[in-house]
């Protein structure tokens, strides 16, 4: 029980339901004329959330000594879940190489029997380079200056995109740009998150974007963001309606988040906007494609 409990919080559940990025790709695909695929979706979706619970176990694992220094939120210092424990970080890893195993070969399977395309194979092994590259050897771009960036592209950029193809077996432009303003979100989420870390990191000498810039500089860029999502928001000419509307409705949020930036230890001001926006764009797609 003591290792199921473990493991269960190491995967970091509440951050795993943002898988729900598969499905909004594939909600969007259905609304641009495409046929429902019940199997490749279910059979996607559960390659993505085994590849997403190794990636995490692999970060506690390359984090380990961070995340006993930082001071904890319910959204930056890992899940604490070894350092409460007291078991030995090389659990961690093991559980990365067994999900991570288990996520290529059902991607495999799922290949072999029709359900998902060469391209989708392609972008759950990117998904995997980046995911573990960006904490483990011999990569380790959190430690280099590309981690915010990084994980937003995989993040809030490739799983909707790989969700996108499950529905399609094709990208189309029309989704890149779809979600050029959630990425933006989720970057300066990232920011956030790292800021709360950033005297952690600096001990061990992770160089971040928040422990490596001035402060005026972040928030410069902080703002600069959330303008070009928002403007993007409205000038996109493919959002529905509905879509457009409700998601411009989450700009006070970011406003708020914007100026609460850098001034508190909780990146939460900078969650909320961005599952906000996510939530939203799901439910006005899906609105949009039952309804309208």
């Amino acid at each position: 029980m003591k290792y199921s409990y473990l493991y269960f919080r190491m995967a970091r559940p509440n951050q795993i339901l943002l898988i729900a990025l598969v499905s909004w790709g594939s909600i969007m695909a259905v609304n641009h004329g495409y046929q429902w695929l019940p199997g490749s979706y279910l059979m996607g979706l559960g390659a993505a959330i085994l590849i997403s619970i190794s990636i995490h176990y692999a970060n506690e694992y390359a984090d380990y000594e961070i995340d006993k220094l930082t001071i904890r939120t319910p959204y930056s210092g890992g899940s604490g879940a070894l350092q409460d424990s007291g078991f030995d970080r090389s659990l961690a890893l093991k559980g990365a190489t067994v999900t991570l195993m288990l996520g290529i070969a059902l991607a495999l399977v799922s290949g072999y029997l029709g359900y998902l395309t060469v391209q989708g194979i392609g972008m759950l092994f990117l998904a995997v380079l980046l995911g573990w590259g960006y904490s483990m050897e011999p990569v380790k771009l959190a430690w280099r200056g590309w981690g915010e960036l990084a994980n937003a592209f995989l993040g809030a950029f490739l799983l909707p995109v790989y969700g996108y193809s499950v529905i399609s077996l094709q990208v189309d432009r029309a989704i890149i740009l779809a979600l050029l303003p959630f990425a933006l979100l989720a970057f300066v989420n990232l920011l956030a998150t790292h800021w709360a870390d950033r005297a952690a990191d600096r001990v061990v000498g992770k160089i971040t974007l928040s422990n490596s810039i001035s402060v005026n500089r972040l928030r410069s860029i902080y703002a600069l963001s959330i303008v070009v999502a928002y403007i993007s928001v409205y000038w996109y000419s493919s959002y529905p309606q509905i879509v457009r509307l409700c998601s411009m409705a989450v700009l006070p949020l970011s406003i708020w988040a914007s100026i609460r930036f850098a001034k508190q230890h909780s990146p939460a001001p900078s969650v909320i906007p961005m599952v906000v926006f996510l939530i939203v764009q799901i439910f006005s797609w899906s609105y949009y494609l039952l309804v309208v």
